[in-house]
């Protein structure tokens, strides 16, 4: 899971955010936004366990 990506609003373990690739190169990485900072810092300590 992305740390900076909100969770997906109708599927729960999923983030809103997506990859575009075209002829094997990755050109577009986008994702709908986490704004909550208490969140954002739980999202980035998950991950820095991993």
């Amino acid at each position: 899971m992305g740390p900076l990506a909100k969770y997906h609003r109708s599927q729960p373990g999923l983030t809103e955010r997506f990859e575009l690739f075209v002829c094997y190169k990755e050109t577009c990485n986008a994702y709908t936004e986490l704004n909550d900072p208490i969140v954002q810092r739980e999202m980035f300590e998950l991950q820095a366990k991993v």
